[in-house]
């Protein structure tokens, strides 16, 4: 049966077609039911537009101004993708009756369709001032409101469209999109449960609300939400994927394996199994992740090219803006704020771009001030952002988000700048024919590896990573047993977060704990759920589950920082590395223990520990790692050589040097621009230290 015209999702039958045969809100009164009609309505329920088409045509060739019948003759035309016919005979029942609602939304689906979205929005406006309960055509005007970037109008329609016809699923799930838009994500959640309340059999929303769950860490709830996806539509996109990674947040590791060949086949295949960012948690290639991040490019972009006219804006300085929807306490401001106070204002503007949720803390004041212009655009869409940042006349954007959760690409896709880099934020290409560059460093792309970014690289010396010079420094650090910690035995740590652990990691930390009597394994504290699970997974391995102590979150760094002084060696995860939490572990005086992978991700460990001058903690396989672990943990003067070593180097080595890290990347700046201008095309860049 064809879906309903009006634009709510529903079949047809339950929309727009039995409103017409029950009088409701068509224009029947105009003529007298006809009996032709009603069949002709029928069969249009049914799904059978060709039969339904043929006896509207013979209704008019005897009543030509019928106007339900020339009406639902454009919705035929309409679902068939004939959009100029579409038009012509919903405008010509609409002269029959000008006041006729739902008439009146279906021109404006029309409209929308044709790409006029003034039109349509006043088709569907003219609706609501008829029939002001119209949920159909709030709903319509409230998307529409929602892809031009006015959000909170939207949310206002959605919601009286939600209020009006509560039993409507499609209602609430429009309300919950334009929530989300907003990262009112609590809201949102509550929205998408009302609607799969109101119809449990709606896929699109089980699925939206499992996507919004894991946001809220509420991670067993969405692998329930994903469940009920799957039960009703299998073959959803990106289900697959994001139900293993709930699952790999909640350390919910039960066919792990088979469940990760699933999807990395799948990945092979070209099909949309999984989205990058969970990708690169599992034992992903660089092939199968670019061919991942160009799937979900191609989905939305398609059609867009990498060059744009060439615009030598002329300033005195380099504008350079940075998009981020993670200007405020996060991992990105902690690390990049040093490097934006650093720049050097005699020969570079910089612009911040923030595009996250409205949240006002100590991180979002300090970004704030470190730009020499701040521009807030949370809420607003990509068209409205890239239409605002054009003429800012900027010279370079810095993309901080890549393939994150709040990704922004389709403000890259507008090329606003004749120059866009990919950095800091997502360990991997975009895929996008719209980024020119991507920012690494010698350890993290090899030059044999470049055929799998389709960007061009730009090769800093020592790391990629900036460290912020104002970063606390460790505080008291109290006693171990103030930590949960024994108070004597050897402390593995890994502060990394939970759906970075995989098996592989879980059983060589848990044949160490056997191995070295009287240790323990030090975490992260996770969700209940989570703990939960990895003491079944310790118990299971043969290993005492109090031998797992969990270190709860902090909001203090200076805390979290001194704690790291209890802890004897940080363990690394194999697929996807400590980023911030190993410079975080360096600072704090903790040696980490690495295992040097094959993909971006997998190798960040490792360029951080070259840029601090301790390579002999970068083993190349797993069975290296193990071993290496093994040797520490039991040659206490190696491994007290390995801490005086790292205190040595803190001061004087690269890692933590913001001021010589910052001069690298403006010069990285600097040669994309100028080649930019010289009309040439993105090149391999390499920044001689």
């Amino acid at each position: 049966m064809a879906p309903c015209p009006c634009g709510s999702g529903k079949r047809y039958k339950h929309c727009c077609g039995a409103a017409a045969v029950q009088g409701s809100s068509s224009p029947a009164s105009l003529l007298p039911p006809h009996a032709d009609l009603e069949r002709a309505m029928a069969l249009h329920q049914a799904g059978q537009i060709d039969d339904a088409e043929r006896l509207y045509r013979e209704l008019l060739t005897h009543t030509p101004e019928h106007a339900t019948a020339r009406h639902y003759l454009g919705v035929c035309h309409y679902q068939r993708g004939q959009l100029p016919e579409a038009a012509i005979e919903i405008s010509s029942a609409l002269r029959s009756n000008p006041a006729e609602p739902m008439a009146l939304n279906n021109l404006g689906l029309v409209y929308k369709a044709q790409g006029d979205n003034a039109a349509a929005g006043q088709c569907f406006t003219h609706a609501i001032e008829q029939d002001p309960h119209s949920a159909v055509a709030l709903t319509n005007r409230g998307l529409l409101l929602l892809e031009s970037g006015r959000t909170e109008e939207a949310i206002r329609d959605c919601a009286a469209a939600a209020e009006y016809a509560p039993t409507l699923a499609e209602t609430h799930n429009n309300l919950a999109k334009a929530l989300v838009a907003v990262r009112r994500i609590v809201e949102a959640e509550a929205a998408w449960a009302r609607a799969v309340a109101a119809n449990p059999d709606l896929a699109e929303a089980h699925f939206n609300r499992a996507e919004v769950l894991v946001e809220l860490r509420r991670f067993e709830a969405a692998i329930e939400s994903y469940r009920c996806a799957e039960a009703l539509n299998p073959a959803m996109p990106w289900l697959a994927g994001g139900l293993m990674h709930a699952q790999m947040h909640a350390c919910d590791w039960t066919d792990f394996a088979s469940h990760e060949a699933k999807i990395l086949a799948a990945v092979d295949r070209g099909d949309k199994a999984i989205k990058p960012l969970p990708l690169i948690a599992l034992r992903s290639t660089m092939a199968q992740q670019q061919r991942c991040a160009r799937a979900i490019i191609s989905e939305k972009f398609a059609g867009h090219h990498r060059r744009p006219v060439i615009a030598n804006h002329r300033h005195d300085r380099l504008r350079i803006a940075y998009l981020s929807a993670d200007f405020r306490t996060h991992p990105t401001s902690q690390l990049i704020a040093g490097l934006i106070e650093h720049h050097d204002r005699a020969r570079f503007e910089v612009l911040g771009v923030y595009v996250g949720p409205p949240q006002q803390d100590e991180w979002r004041a300090r970004m704030e001030r470190a730009f020499d212009r701040f521009f807030d655009f949370h809420g607003n869409s990509d068209e409205a952002i890239a239409t605002a940042l054009q003429s800012l006349e900027i010279d370079i954007l810095i993309d901080l988000m890549g393939h994150t959760h709040m990704a922004r690409h389709g403000v890259l896709a507008a090329r606003i700048a004749p120059v866009q880099a990919n950095y800091l934020g997502y360990p991997g290409t975009a895929g996008a024919p719209f980024v020119d560059y991507i920012i690494a460093d010698p350890v993290l792309i090899e030059p044999d590896d470049r055929d799998y970014y389709d960007e061009k690289i730009v090769t800093l010396p020592y790391t990629y990573q900036p460290n912020d010079d104002k970063r606390e420094l460790p505080g008291a650090p109290g006693s171990r047993t103030d930590h949960g910690l024994p108070a004597e035995g050897f402390v593995f740590c890994c502060f990394n977060n939970s759906f970075k652990i995989t098996p592989v990691e879980f059983d060589i930390w848990m044949r160490l704990l056997q191995q070295i009597e009287g240790s323990v394994l030090w975490l992260l504290q996770p969700t209940e759920v989570a703990e939960r699970n990895l003491r079944r997974e310790t118990a299971a391995r043969g290993v005492d589950a109090s031998r797992l102590c969990f270190a709860p979150r902090l909001s203090s760094l200076a805390t979290h920082f001194g704690r790291h002084r209890h802890a004897d060696l940080f363990l690394d995860t194999f697929n996807y590395n400590a980023h911030t939490t190993a410079s975080d572990a360096l600072w704090s005086g903790l040696p980490v223990l690495t295992c040097r992978g094959d993909t971006f991700a997998s190798r960040v460990a490792a360029s951080l520990l070259g840029a601090i001058g301790l390579p002999e903690l970068v083993t190349t396989s797993i069975a290296a790692y193990e071993a290496r672990a093994r040797e520490l943990a039991t040659d206490a003067t190696q491994l007290r050589g390995i801490r005086d070593k790292l205190h040595r180097h803190r001061d004087s080595h690269p890692l933590f040097d913001i001021a010589r890290f910052t001069r690298h990347i403006e010069s990285a700046y600097v040669a994309m621009h100028q080649r930019a201008v010289a009309g040439l095309a993105p090149d391999h860049i390499a920044v001689t230290a």
